[in-house]
């Protein structure tokens, strides 16, 4: 009978220590499917992936027994995540294999210790995706000064330090979206020199210091969307002069101050969908050159100047839909040689198009519908739930020169 419970118990313990210590075990893979995963002394490169286990806090003890700690038996795998590699179960000496990668996705951590990765100096992808982590310290990545792309998405980060990105000179990619950040400053991606993509979406933030991003002049793709920015200016987008795509989606933006985006000259892409911006200007987009698509669709826009587009040579698409324009002018598209693709549908045209035809807001719309609809160089003009079939009925043929009903005869979808 004793013998019966003592078994139990054993039983018992053997099988929580089973559970606790598979859920702190990491997987391990070498990077042998590509010879750029090579190490410089031609040694396979190895990930590790500690995704989903039940960690909390992330020390250093942890880390050293995981990816440090004695040789154990090693199990084949043919089919893994990241082509065929090998997976361990247990850790053991990584001195000839260096740690490229490192997930510690969902991992349920709250805390990191400071120089924590300096245990893996080595690695170039780190992944803290999906963990409850809140703030990053000056010490939090010490020693990571190869590393190429860090992960820091969907955390409850509220507070970046100043500097705590010093020593990672190497950073290309940087995300730290779906957090609850509200500042950040010039000292917040001190260091960060040699970064292209950074992406701050579906936080709090609600206003940007002039010269956030200049520390980082090598940028290209910056995602500020899903936030709560009300006014953008120069100052804030000061410095980053490679910059080639802007996400700035659903924010609260309703004004944009003139020059804004001066020192944006290579920017190619613009999106500034969902906000509240009810007028565009001469001066809104001085600078933009390069660009090649605009949207400004989901706003409040009743007013465009005439030449508010008229430096964008190489705009190839540009999206108006779903605001409250009553009217569109010919003047809008001047300059605009290389336009292909023109979105206004649901805005309230119809409104002007059952006016008078002696009106100038008539003239102006009609005027502009004879310069769109057979632009050359035009693949689709989309005008649709506009109201404008009374128009379509009554307005003078002679205006265009052919069947502005007759789909078949130009561009322009009602």
């Amino acid at each position: 009978m004793i013998c019966d419970r003592v078994l139990h118990v054993v039983i018992f313990l053997i099988a929580t220590t089973s559970s606790t210590d598979t859920d702190r075990k990491c997987r391990r893979y070498e990077m042998t499917s590509s010879p750029v995963k090579k190490s410089a002394g031609g040694t396979d490169r190895v990930m590790v992936r500690c995704d989903g286990r039940k960690l909390t806090q992330l020390t250093s003890a942890f880390l050293y027994e995981t990816l440090v700690g004695p040789p154990t038996p090693v199990e084949v795998q043919a089919d893994v995540e990241v082509g065929t590699g090998i997976l361990h179960d247990e850790p053991r000496t990584t001195s000839a294999e260096p740690i490229y990668q490192l997930n510690l996705q969902n991992a349920d951590l709250e805390t990191i210790q400071d120089g924590v990765f300096r245990t893996v100096p080595t690695l170039e992808v780190l992944n803290l995706r999906m963990n409850r982590v809140k703030e990053i310290g000056k010490r939090t990545f010490e020693g990571l000064l190869g590393l190429k792309d860090l992960n820091l998405g969907r955390n409850d980060i509220a507070t970046v330090e100043p500097f705590s990105f010093s020593q990672q000179n190497e950073l290309v990619y940087l995300t730290l979206a779906e957090n609850h950040l509200e500042e950040l400053s010039y000292f917040t991606f001190r260091g960060l020199t040699r970064s292209q993509y950074l992406n701050l979406e579906l936080n709090n933030i609600t206003a940007l210091r002039a010269g956030t991003f200049a520390a980082m002049p090598n940028l290209e793709n910056l995602r500020l969307s899903l936030n709560r920015i009300r006014k953008l200016d120069g100052g804030m987008l000061a410095g980053l002069y490679r910059l080639k795509h802007l996400y700035f989606t659903s924010n609260n933006l309703e004004r944009i101050l003139d020059g804004a985006f001066r020192s944006n000259k290579r920017l190619e892409s613009l999106d500034l969908s969902g906000n509240q911006l009810t007028t565009i200007n001469s001066a809104t987009f001085d600078g933009l050159k390069n660009l090649r698509r605009l949207s400004l669709s989901n706003n409040k826009i009743v007013h465009i100047d005439d030449v508010a587009f008229q430096k964008m040579p190489l705009l190839r698409e540009l999206d108006l839909s779903h605001n409250e324009m009553k009217t569109l002018s010919r003047g809008m598209f001047m300059g605009l040689v290389n336009l292909n693709y023109f979105y206004a549908e649901s805005n309230q045209l119809g409104e002007t198009g059952s006016l008078s035809k002696e009106t100038d807001s008539y003239q102006r719309l009609t005027e502009a519908l004879s310069l769109l609809c057979r632009k050359r160089g035009m693949h689709f003009v989309n005008l649709r739930n506009n109201g404008l079939s009374t128009y379509l009925k009554e307005v003078d043929p002679n205006h265009f020169g052919y069947d502005i009903t007759d789909p078949a005869r130009h561009l322009c979808s009602f």
